[in-house]
């Protein structure tokens, strides 16, 4: 299963540009492409600025593929082949993370990681993803890209938080850096098993934890929120 999430990271990172060329724009009240209002903000930003970080991003992330293209068309090719080729237990898998946590990496920390172990960990997490939810949010408006099943799902949030928590544990824990960065990873492949994602979905979340990660980094109070976390999981791990 890390293998296939691996090759499929390296896919991502080369096609993107090519298969993001542009705006969308199909027919609806909201046609694809054109911003729409940007949902309630989850909680106040407690880090950064998510409306300057999603500004930020815009000069980063490519436009997903307009529908009916060459690049949409590879974009369906990818999706099906993802599909299609996914064990009956990575469907299994894909299925149990559905509603991503950042306490789903029990995979690789054991059952003692859980929120009730760690409340200080559960604490900075949901800040984390609050305050990335928020920014992401805002591009998925500004971008009003529909998925497989639902609208505006470009770039992908849960590829983000997937990406964002492998990064931030595996700093925490460098023990176990390595395995916590595939499990991060694996939740993009998860999201396309699932139909909900485009690859080009999944692509742009992953950009989307390296431009959002430095932001965090930058903010002295997620600094020492990261640091007491980082306290409270190696204890609960039995590091040092």
């Amino acid at each position: 299963m890390r293998l296939f999430a691996g090759s499929f990271v390296v896919l991502f990172a080369l096609i993107l540009p090519q298969m993001c060329p542009g705006q969308t724009s199909s027919p609806g009240t909201a046609p694809a492409g054109t911003p729409v209002a940007p949902p309630p903000l989850l909680g106040p930003d407690y880090y950064f600025s998510s409306t300057a970080a999603a500004q930020q991003a815009l000069l980063f992330l490519p436009s997903p593929p307009p529908p009916n293209s060459d690049a949409q068309a590879l974009n369906a090719q990818i999706l099906n082949t993802v599909i299609a080729t996914a064990t009956p237990q990575m469907a299994a898998n894909a299925q149990e993370t559905a509603n991503f946590s950042v306490f789903d990496f029990s995979d690789v920390l054991g059952p003692g990681f859980n929120a009730q172990n760690l409340p200080v960990t559960n604490d900075f997490f949901k800040k984390v993803t609050i305050n990335t939810v928020n920014a992401s949010d805002n591009l998925k408006a500004y971008y009003n890209s529909p998925g497989p099943q639902t609208p505006e799902t470009y770039p992908s949030t849960q590829t983000m938080m997937g990406f964002d928590e492998g990064v931030l544990l595996g700093n925490m824990i460098p023990e176990k850096q390595t395995q916590l960065q595939a499990f991060g990873v694996q939740e993009g492949i998860n999201r396309l098993i699932m139909n909900a994602h485009w690859p080009t979905d999944v692509a742009g979340g992953q950009m989307l934890s390296t431009i959002f990660l430095p932001d965090l980094y930058a903010s002295p109070q997620f600094l020492s929120d990261f640091n007491q976390a980082k306290t409270e999981v190696r204890a609960q791990q039995g590091l040092q």
